[in-house]
């Protein structure tokens, strides 16, 4: 499994991008969103100061006003 970003517009529904959380756990992510029964398996949107987050782990900044950003668990 591995935990990842995705990126969509804001004024749309189109996919932009997908950002992978290199070495990101469930309890990364319970930290994150907070710790829900449907943590895997449900897409998390991610507010101004969680992309922040996240955009440190990636290394690469994340505009939270440019897209919509969900954290989502995905299958290898």
């Amino acid at each position: 499994m591995r935990w990842q970003v995705e990126s969509y517009e804001r004024d749309g529904d189109a996919h932009l991008a997908d950002h992978v959380l290199p070495g990101f756990t469930v309890a990364d992510a319970a930290r994150l969103v907070g710790d829900h029964p449907d943590l895997i398996g449900s897409a998390f949107p991610l507010d101004a100061g969680q992309v922040a987050a996240v955009s440190a782990v990636l290394g690469t900044e994340l505009d939270p006003a440019a897209a919509a950003h969900f954290l989502i668990a995905r299958a290898d």
